[in-house]
């Protein structure tokens, strides 16, 4: 599809780019392998109750980061149909506890899994993800090699995407195993899509792959688009005798396929008698910290998710600030003039604009399907079309990455001389290298990690109230209650930083302070915890259950 000049790397065999781009991106996260349950890990990859034995229960206090990393018995689940009959998210007791709905099959089942064959210890679980990563790494290389028909630029491309910073989250934190094996997904079926004519094993990669991403993570429904639009581009560049048959009866078959598939999945979902799992969000339910913009109004409303591009688009450039979390007040429900990642993201949105409109008309096989697929994958995330159920996140761009990666391996190995391309993707990899081991590090320990992301974003209710759940397991009363007191001050509008207040002084047996936050958090919103804490306060009860 395009000429590229020779070089040395010319000689190096598809197979041998594809090991050292796995091998590198493995080796980067060698690290997490000493990591232990991080945010949403504990809740999803630990106190499921359907992992069953001692991997579903729940996390006492006074338990620690070493307990949590201590290997103990297998766990038999105890419930696998439900894995597949019941939403990602359940709590404690077995019952849903996301009003977002998240159906990730193949990604619980992948827990239950693990927990049937080695038990508690989170190694396992992390180093299944750096597996994942690395396989993710060696099919952006392979992606980039059909696509450009260049090794050198496929070896640029999977090194870059192995070592951005902005993958990190994906990969220690073990929930982002459903990023990791969607794209394993999406990539097989692009690569089964990108065959010069389809055959039957090409039709297998395409619906197999589809499958896998489809029940891997909701984004998985976007294959069919992502497949099309590699098919379009691909018709929308051929030359002469290019494409003969665009592959015949296998290609219509696995087409017919996957809208067969898609369909029945959507009927399944949200159909009464199936698995009633709606596709939108209630927006009455959706909470302002954990969604901004679900207080966004007017223009607000439209502008935002072009500010949010110009945040992804400054860690993308320049990923130095990175957090776990965005939530509460650090990025705000409302745009200004004075705001710089808006006017960032305005000029994102020109240079895609601007690509899309040159791949067109120089009929650019590559540029075409990098930019058409980041703009479909970002389109899920932006909260442009519908509100999602967060604002903002570093592994949610995880999949638009893959393309940009490929889009810029292709244009420094075209634009560039071998040497110069060669030594300033080296200086890129060095600085991004440092970076992703240095942050992949901090993961490992919950509480310093806390307290660190706190500080770069003070305004973060999400960031705060994981700091006094994980103080509050350490027994540090005193510092929990210190956090929760600031948080009063910074987000006094959010109940749940009263409700937390009310918990901890119930703990340091100071009823008075405990009733006063309870009745506080009650007046400003009724909720079933609220109204429990605040009758065990009154009647000087522990409240073990209501902390988050």
């Amino acid at each position: 599809m395009s000429t590229q000049r020779f070089s040395p790397v010319h000689l190096v065999s598809p197979t041998l780019v594809w090991l050292i781009c796995s091998i590198f991106g493995g080796l980067l996260y060698a690290s997490t392998l000493y990591g232990t349950y991080v945010y949403d890990d504990l809740h999803v990859a630990r106190t499921d109750v359907r992992l069953g034995g001692v991997l579903g229960r729940p996390v006492e206090n006074g338990d620690t980061d070493s307990a949590l990393k201590t290997p103990t018995a297998r766990a038999r689940p105890v419930d696998w149909p439900s894995l597949w009959t019941r939403a990602y998210w359940v709590d404690s007791q077995n019952r849903n506890d996301s009003i977002d709905n998240l159906y990730r099959p193949l990604t619980t089942t992948s827990y239950a899994v693990q927990a049937w064959l080695h038990g508690h210890s989170p190694r396992w679980l992390h180093l299944v993800n750096v597996l994942l990563y690395a396989v993710g790494c060696g099919l952006v290389a392979s992606l980039a090699r059909v696509w450009t028909a260049s090794p050198f630029a496929s070896l640029c491309a999977g090194l870059l995407f192995a070592a951005h910073p902005l993958h990190v989250e994906a990969v220690a934190m073990i929930v982002g195993r459903a990023e990791l094996l969607s794209w394993i997904g999406i990539a097989t079926a692009l690569l089964g899509a990108s065959a010069p004519t389809i055959r039957p094993r090409d039709a297998a990669l395409i619906v197999g792959g589809s499958v896998i991403a489809l029940l891997s993570k909701e984004q998985g429904m976007l294959t069919p688009a992502l497949v099309g639009w590699v098919l379009a581009a691909r018709w929308w560049c051929r030359k002469k005798g290019d494409m003969q048959a665009a592959g015949g009866n296998p290609l219509k078959a696995a087409v017919g396929l996957l809208c067969l598939l898609v369909g029945s999945y959507v009927v399944i979902r949200e159909s009464r008698w199936g698995l009633d799992l709606k596709f939108w969000w209630d927006r009455s339910q959706l909470d302002w910290v954990v969604n901004p913009m679900v207080l966004a109004t007017g223009s607000d409303r439209w502008l935002m998710p072009v500010a949010l591009l110009g945040r992804y688009a400054a860690l993308m450039l320049y990923p130095v600030n990175l957090s776990p979390d965005y939530s509460g007040l650090a990025i705000g429900t409302s745009t200004s003039p004075h705001d710089g990642y808006l006017w960032l993201g305005c000029a994102a949105l020109i240079v895609g604009l601007s690509g899309f409109a040159i791949a067109l008309r120089r009929r650019d096989y590559v540029l075409l399907c990098c930019v058409g697929l980041a703009a479909l994958t970002y389109l899920t995330i932006s909260n442009s079309l519908t509100l999602i159920g967060t604002l903002f996140g570093e592994r949610l761009i995880f999949l638009p990455t893959a393309f940009l990666c490929i889009a810029l391996a292709q244009l420094v190995t075209r634009c560039l001389p071998t040497f110069t391309a060669a030594f300033a993707v080296f200086i890129a990899l060095t600085g991004h290298s440092f970076r992703t081991v240095t942050y992949a590090i901090q993961w490992n320990d919950r509480t310093p990690f806390y307290e660190s992301a706190l500080q770069n974003q003070p305004n973060s209710a999400r960031l705060r109230e994981l700091l006094i759940d994980s103080y509050l397991q350490s027994g540090r009363l005193a510092d929990a209650a210190t956090v929760a007191m600031a948080g009063r001050q910074r987000l006094a509008a959010y109940d749940e930083m009263w409700l937390l207040s009310g918990h901890i002084a119930g703990l340091r047996n100071n009823w008075p302070a405990a009733v006063a936050f309870y009745e506080h958090a009650l007046a400003m919103k009724f909720s079933p915890r609220t109204l429990a804490g605040l009758r065990a306060a009154q009647g000087h009860l522990p409240t073990t259950q209501l902390a988050k």
